[in-house]
């Protein structure tokens, strides 16, 4: 396998991006549902990362169903986009997969994240403005993580366009729950998988109204509560992380193909 597409984009230039647009064009001809995954990458503890990777064989399950799906994440080589990357390669690559991320953190000379191998393409941002001082120029690359997400979302919305979508929150931390919102705001359904810790875990207590059994030292409900992730209710669906991926299959197609809940589109 030769690797996954790179296209490069500039943060606030992707209107422009003619290649940009073809990736959209490419991905929307071969799918008629979108999964957004967002979650952990190394904060991922390796007992729930074994779990999700299990978990994540519902996407080429969907296809066995017959669904022309697509899914899109971070794209690093890392967590729950490494999983994703796996899972595409276990079902024989029957799925687009696109990752989007900050350009610094995909270049395997500075980082040490990388590159998945496993997924069909790659969406790298750069920041609007460049500069030898620039956090993207690898001196300090967790400052990097979010600048990628106006691409990121502006992608997602143009791939889902008139089309089925939903986004699977697997763990994760600020980051994944201030993507939860941006999901909610669009009034996208959200598959919570619980016990999968931090971001998802403390959205699922904030449902419940009950605290996690492991208390919340990264402070996960603080941020959940700042940015009233609560009033999105009537989207979120859970799902537990010692579920199967037969059964997470079968909430991920009610939702995408809208049988039992109102034929919603994203």
């Amino acid at each position: 396998m030769s690797g996954p597409v790179i296209v490069r984009v500039t943060s606030g230039a992707q209107q422009q991006s003619t290649d940009l647009g073809r990736l959209v064009d490419d991905v929307r001809g071969r799918a008629a549902a979108f999964v957004f995954l967002s979650g952990g990458a190394a904060g991922m503890p390796p007992a729930v990362q074994r779990r999700v990777r299990k978990l994540l064989d519902a996407l080429p399950v969907l296809v066995s169903r017959g669904m022309r799906l697509a899914v899109a994440d971070g794209g690093t080589g890392v967590g729950l986009m490494k999983e994703a990357g796996l899972a595409r390669r276990r079902g024989g690559n029957t799925f687009p997969l696109i990752g989007v991320a900050p350009a610094s953190v995909l270049d395997t000379r500075a980082s040490t994240w990388g590159v998945d191998p496993n997924h069909s393409h790659l969406v790298a941002v750069d920041p609007a403005q460049w500069t030898a001082e620039s956090p993207s120029a690898g001196r300090d690359e967790p400052t990097v993580w979010g600048s990628e997400a106006d691409v990121m979302f502006a992608l997602f919305d143009r791939l889902a366009e008139g089309r089925s979508s939903l986004a699977l929150v697997i763990n994760g931390g600020r980051l994944t729950l201030e993507e939860v919102a941006r999901h909610g705001a669009s009034g996208r359904r959200i598959v919570v998988v619980t016990g999968s810790g931090r971001a998802a875990d403390a959205l699922a207590c904030a449902l419940a109204r009950t605290e996690p059994a492991d208390g919340d030292p990264d402070g996960m409900g603080d941020v959940v509560r700042s940015l009233d992730l609560v009033r999105y209710r009537r989207l979120y669906d859970l799902f537990p992380l010692a579920g199967d991926a037969e059964s997470l299959a079968s909430v991920l197609e009610r939702h995408l193909t809208g049988v039992g809940d109102g034929g919603r589109q994203s």
